[in-house]
C-alpha cells in the first residue's frame, strides 16, 4: 500500500493522499514541501509585475466550501461543485474528497472502501504579496498574488498558497494555522492571545440605538431602562458619532452630497461638543465626567469607543492644527480587480473620489499613543477599531497593501497592550487575509456583515456568514456575532445563536424598547453570560450545504462547553439570498418553509475531550423549546421540524455510570439557551451512605440532570425539595443562596466568582438600610463591632442572628450534590463605596440586609454600586486573601502594607527594611527620628537606665 502524504505534481497533477486534485498543472507551478502532509504552492513567471494571475491546473469534480470577500470588507460563503463555481477573492478553499483503500502490489489493485478526507487551501501571505484564489469557467483554479504598489514587483511567488489534507475539517483547520503561525511568525493562533475579559458579560451598544446620532442623554436613558428591566449591561460599546470631525464637502446648511459622508475626516482626538455640554441634564462637561457618571451609576465594568483604523472614514483633515504632528496627506484609494470584482462598495467608491487623509505611517504609532492615552485618561477601557480594510487600497508608494497595513496593525497592537490591560480590542471590517494574517494579539474580531435591523431578508444570512467563517476566524480571532435587537421578529433566533458561539453577548436596543425575556434566557442575574468554549460552526453534514437557498437543508452548530455539547439547529431557508447569486425557480423567498431535519450527538465534535472514563457512549439530549429530554446512542438520532426563522438548542451531556449501575448526566440551567454553559464540573465518590455524585453549577434557576434513578435527596447547601420524572429521568432542583431578593439591588461583577453587590433607593439620604434578601439556612461565621473599638466572631445558623456592624460574612455552603457534596465558602465583606461605608446586619424572618452611611448629614446619595464584595470558593482561608488582593486592586484605598513596629522596634534600619516583604505601603515607626537623652538624666541620682528611655 502507497500512499504519499505530502502534497505533490506528478504527471502534471496536483496529487494529496494519492488523489488527483488538480490536472493539466503548468510547469511554472512549483511545490514546497513544509511538514508532513502539508506544502505550498507557487508559480513563477517570466517578467516581473506587482500583480500576477498564475493558473494551477482544472480542478476535479469535489464538493467545496469557499470563504470568499463578497465586497471589501466582508467574507461570505459559497458552496458548490466544480471550479467554476469558485468566486474571486475567495480566502479558504475546503474540499471533500474520496480516499480508496486499497492494497496492490505490481499485478493486482483491489480497492476495498471509500471515506471521506479534506483538502485545505489557504491563500495566504508571501512576502510583500498577498493571494486570493478564484476559479474560471472553464474549471480552472487560479491564484492572484498582488503588492497594491506598482513599485513594488516579483517574478515568483513560492509560498502563496498553503495545501494540507486531513480526516477531521476542524482539526485540519486548526493544525494547518499552527503550522502557518511557526513559519510565518506575522500571526499567531487565538489559543496564543489574551482573551478580553468583556466576552463574559452582556453588554450594549450604542449603533442601532442612535447611529452617529448618539449623545449622553440618549445614552443614559438606555442604561437606565436596562436598569429598570433588571438587565444592567457591564460593558458599553460607545459607537460611532462622539469624535470631532468634519466633511469638507458640505457647507453649513447645505443638503448632503451623497456619498461625501464616507469622506468626512476626525479634526481632534477628543470628544465632540454633545459630550461637552454643562447644561446637559445629567450635568456632565465632557467625556472623563460622563464615564466615571454612568460607570458610578449603571455598575457598568467596560466602556469602549469606536474609532476607525485610519482615525475616521475619510481619515484625518490634514489642515486640522491638532492633526499636522502625524503629517497626514489627502491619498486616493487604488481599488485591484478583486475588490470590484464581486460587489462594489459605496463607501469605497465614495473615497476613490474624495480621497482619505492619511496619516503617515511613521507617526502612526504617535496617533495611537495620543488617542489611547486621552481616551484612558477619560476612563475608557477598550476599543472598537473599524474600517480596517481600508488600507490595502492605500499602499502605494508605501510598500503595497501588505507592508502598510501590518505596520498600522503592530502599531494599534502596540498601543493596546501599552494602554488596555486586558487587551481590550474589537476589530471589524477586517475580512482580508492582509489583517488576517498580521493579527499577533488582536484577540476579537467581526465575523460578518452588521446585523441590520430594518432588513428581513438579510437575518438568515448574517446567522449563517458568521457560522462558516467561524471556521477560518475561529482559529486566529474570537469571532464576535454583532448585536442584535432584543425586540426584534428575529430576536430569538439571534439570541439563540449567539448562546452557542463562544462570543459576546450585546444588543443594541433603542432605550425602552426591549424583551427582558429574551434576554433572561442569555443572562445571569449577575450580568455574566453562559459562554461556550470555542467558536460556533456548522456541523459536518453542513460543509458542503447551502442553508440559506437550496430550500432542503437546516444550519447546524455546534459547540462545546466544560462537561456537555450544545448544538442548535436553525431553518434559515425562504428568508433571503446570498448576494450575487441566482435565486432558483422552484424557491420561493415568500412565507415560511418548514423542513424536517436530524440531529446526532456525534453532530458535537470532540466530545471525547468532555465525556469523562465513566462514559458509557450514550447521551442525554436535554432540548430547550420543547423540554423534553431524550437518551441516545452515540450514532443515534432524532427528527426535527422547523418553520423559517424557528430554532431548536440541544445539550448534548455523556451519560456516565456509576455505582450500582446508576447512569448520570448533568444537563445545567434549564430555562437558559446554552444550558449546559452553567455546568463547571461533575464528579463521584462512594461513602458508605452511598453514590455521592457532585455537580458544581454557575447562576441561579432550575437545574437540571438525567439521573436513571431518583435519588435519596438532594442537597444545595441543605436538603432541598427536588423534582423528579421517572419516565425521562429529569431532576430538577432550584438553585439560590439569597431567596426574595428585591429589584432594587445591583450586582456588579468582577470575575466569574466576585462582584459588587449595591442598591438603589427612590430618596437620597446619608444613610440607608437595604434589604438583600432571605438568607437560606447556612452556618457562617461573622466578624462584627460589639463596640466602637473592637470587633469579635460569632457562629450562626440563620439570617436573624447576624448582628449589627457585621464587618465580614462568611457562609459554609454544601455543592450541589444527589446525596451529600463537599463545601465551599461564600464571603461577603461590607466595604467603603466612595463617601459611605457599609456593613451589614440580620433581621426577623432570616432577612439579611446591609447598611451605608457617610456620617456626614450633607453627604447624600440615592444608590450604591460597590458597597458588598461576595466572592466564593472552596478554601475559606485563600477566599479571604484572594478577595483583599481584587478588593486592593479595584479600590485605590485598599492596599497590603507593613509596619517596621513589631519587626524591628526602635531598631529599625534602611538595610532591615530592604529585606522585608513587598508591600503597597509602608509605615516606618518609631526608631528613624534623631532623638537623645538629656545630660541631666545620666546623673546618677536620676530614674532607672530602663526609665530613662
Amino acid at each position: 500500500m502507497v500512499i504519499l502524504d505530502t502534497p505533490n505534481i506528478k504527471d502534471g497533477c496536483l496529487m494529496v493522499r494519492s488523489k488527483v486534485v488538480l490536472t493539466g498543472v503548468p510547469e511554472n507551478v512549483v511545490v514546497s514541501p513544509i511538514s508532513s502532509g502539508s506544502a505550498f504552492i507557487g508559480a513563477t513567471s517570466t517578467s516581473p509585475s506587482s500583480r500576477h494571475v498564475f493558473s494551477l491546473g482544472t480542478l476535479g469534480a469535489f464538493r467545496f466550501l469557499s470563504l470568499f470577500r463578497v465586497k471589501i470588507w466582508w467574507m461570505i460563503p459559497c458552496v458548490g461543485q466544480s471550479g467554476s463555481e469558485i468566486p474571486m477573492e475567495t480566502q479558504m478553499l475546503l474540499l471533500e474528497a474520496k480516499e480508496v483503500s486499497a492494497f496492490h502490489d505490481d499485478v493486482s489493485y483491489q480497492p476495498t472502501a471509500e471515506n471521506p478526507f479534506y483538502i485545505l487551501f489557504l491563500p495566504v501571505l508571501d512576502g510583500l504579496f498577498r493571494t486570493s484564489l478564484q476559479g474560471t469557467c472553464a474549471n480552472e483554479l487560479q491564484i492572484c498574488v498582488e503588492s497594491g504598489d506598482a513599485n513594488v514587483q516579483t517574478s515568483q511567488a513560492l509560498e502563496a498558497l498553503f495545501v494540507s489534507s486531513g480526516d477531521n475539517p476542524y482539526e485540519l483547520i486548526k493544525k494547518s494555522i499552527k503550522i502557518l503561525e511557526k513559519h510565518k511568525g506575522t500571526f499567531c493562533h487565538v489559543e496564543n492571545k489574551k482573551i478580553p475579559a468583556h466576552l463574559d458579560w452582556f453588554g450594549w451598544c450604542t449603533w442601532d440605538a442612535f447611529y452617529s446620532e448618539v449623545d449622553p442623554q440618549g445614552i443614559e436613558e438606555g442604561l437606565k431602562s436596562f436598569n429598570e428591566g433588571g438587565f444592567s449591561p457591564k460593558f458599553l460599546i460607545i459607537d460611532d458619532g462622539w469624535q470631532e470631525t468634519k466633511n469638507e464637502f458640505r457647507e453649513e446648511g447645505e443638503t448632503l452630497i451623497e456619498g461625501t459622508q464616507f469622506a468626512t475626516r476626525l479634526v481632534d482626538i477628543k470628544e465632540n461638543s454633545k459630550f461637552k455640554n454643562p447644561d446637559s441634564r445629567n450635568g456632565c462637561t465632557d467625556l472623563h465626567e460622563f464615564i466615571g457618571v454612568i460607570k458610578q451609576k449603571y455598575g457598568l465594568k467596560f466602556v469602549y469607543m469606536w474609532h476607525a483604523l485610519a482615525g475616521y472614514w475619510g481619515g484625518v483633515l490634514p489642515s486640522s492644527e491638532k492633526m499636522k504632528k502625524y503629517n497626514p496627506k489627502i491619498s486616493y484609494p487604488i481599488q485591484s480587480p478583486g475588490n470590484i470584482g464581486n460587489l462594489r462598495d459605496i463607501a469605497m467608491d465614495s473615497l476613490e473620489k474624495y480621497g482619505v487623509g492619511l496619516i503617515d505611517p511613521k507617526y502612526i504609532s504617535d496617533f495611537y499613543n495620543d488617542l489611547h492615552d486621552y481616551l484612558v485618561s477619560c476612563g475608557v477601557d477598550g476599543v472598537k477599531v473599524d474600517v480596517q480594510n481600508l488600507l490595502e487600497t492605500l499602499g502605494s508608494t508605501y510598500g503595497g497593501r501588505v507592508s502598510i497595513t501590518r505596520r498600522y496593525q503592530e502599531a494599534l497592537e502596540q498601543s493596546i497592550a501599552r494602554h488596555f490591560r486586558d487587551n481590550n480590542l474589537i476589530c471589524c471590517m477586517s475580512h482580508n487575509s492582509d489583517s488576517i494574517y498580521s493579527s499577533k494579539k488582536t484577540a476579537v474580531a467581526r465575523a460578518s456583515e452588521d446585523f441590520m435591523p430594518r432588513e428581513p431578508t438579510f437575518q438568515t444570512l448574517h446567522i449563517a456568514s458568521v457560522a462558516f467563517n467561524s471556521l477560518l476566524l475561529g482559529e486566529i480571532v474570537v469571532p464576535d456575532w454583532d448585536m442584535f435587537h432584543s425586540k426584534h421578529d428575529t430576536a430569538e433566533f439571534h439570541g439563540a445563536v449567539r448562546a452557542l458561539g463562544g462570543c459576546a453577548v450585546y444588543v443594541s436596543d433603542k432605550p425602552g424598547n426591549h424583551d427582558f425575556d429574551i434576554l433572561k434566557k442569555l443572562v445571569l442575574p449577575d450580568g455574566s453570560i453562559l459562554r461556550a468554549k470555542y467558536a460556533g460552526r456548522p456541523t459536518r453534514d453542513c460543509l458542503f450545504q447551502d442553508p440559506v437557498m437550496d430550500g432542503k437543508s437546516l444550519l447546524k452548530i455546534w459547540n462545546l462547553n466544560k462537561v456537555s455539547g450544545v448544538l442548535g439547529i436553525f431553518n434559515c431557508q425562504g428568508a433571503g439570498s446570498w448576494p450575487l447569486k441566482q435565486v432558483s425557480l422552484d424557491i420561493t423567498n415568500t412565507g415560511s418553509t418548514s423542513i424536517s431535519g436530524f440531529i446526532r450527538p456525534l453532530d458535537v465534535e470532540f466530545l471525547e475531550e468532555i465525556a469523562g472514563e465513566n462514559w458509557n457512549e450514550e447521551f442525554a439530549v436535554y432540548a430547550f423549546n420543547s423540554g423534553s429530554l431524550s437518551v441516545l446512542p452515540k450514532n443515534g438520532n432524532l427528527k426535527v421540524s422547523l418553520a423559517t426563522l424557528q430554532c431548536e438548542i440541544y445539550t448534548i451531556s455523556p451519560i456516565g455510570v456509576f455505582s450500582d449501575g446508576l447512569r448520570f448526566a448533568p444537563i445545567g440551567l434549564l430555562d437558559m439557551y446554552n444550558s449546559g454553559g452553567a455546568v463547571e464540573t461533575l464528579s463521584c465518590s462512594i461513602e458508605l451512605s452511598g453514590c455521592i455524585i457532585k455537580v458544581k453549577g454557575r447562576g441561579v434557576g432550575r437545574f437540571g440532570v438525567y439521573s436513571s434513578s431518583k435519588p435519596r435527596y438532594c442537597k444545595v447547601g441543605k436538603k432541598e425539595e427536588f423534582n423528579y420524572n421517572a419516565e425521562d429521568g429529569l431532576l430538577t432542583v432550584q438553585l439560590q443562596v439569597l431567596t426574595r431578593v428585591p429589584e432594587n439591588i445591583i450586582v456588579t461583577p468582577t470575575n466569574s466568582k466576585a462582584a459588587f453587590i449595591g442598591a438603589s433607593s427612590k430618596t437620597s439620604c446619608s444613610s440607608h438600610d437595604f434589604y438583600l434578601g432571605i438568607l437560606e439556612e447556612y452556618k457562617f461565621e461573622y466578624l462584627f463591632r460589639f463596640n466602637l473599638w473592637w470587633m469579635i466572631p460569632c457562629f450562626g445558623e440563620s439570617g436573624s442572628e447576624v448582628p449589627a456592624e457585621t464587618q465580614m460574612l462568611l457562609l459554609e455552603i454544601s455543592e450541589p450534590t444527589t446525596t451529600a457534596g463537599e463545601r465551599f465558602y461564600l464571603l461577603l465583606l461590607p466595604i467603603l463605596d466612595g463617601q459611605f461605608r457599609a456593613s451589614l446586619q440580620g433581621a426577623n424572618e432570616n432577612r439579611l440586609e446591609f447598611s451605608v452611611g457617610s456620617g456626614d448629614p450633607n453627604v447624600l446619595t440615592s444608590q450604591v454600586f460597590e458597597s458588598v464584595f461576595i466572592s466564593s470558593g472552596d478554601n475559606p482561608f485563600k477566599r479571604i486573601k484572594n478577595s483583599i488582593k481584587i478588593l486592593e486592586k479595584q479600590k485605590e484605598h485598599v492596599m497590603f502594607g507593613w509596619s517596621t513596629w513589631d519587626a524591628f522596634y526602635t531598631g529599625v534600619s534602611p538595610q532591615r527594611i530592604e529585606e522585608g516583604y513587598a508591600p503597597k505601603f509602608i509605615i516606618i515607626d518609631d526608631g528613624w527620628q534623631n532623638t537623645t537623652i538629656e545630660e541631666a538624666y545620666e546623673d546618677t541620682s536620676g530614674p532607672p537606665a530602663e526609665d530613662i528611655k
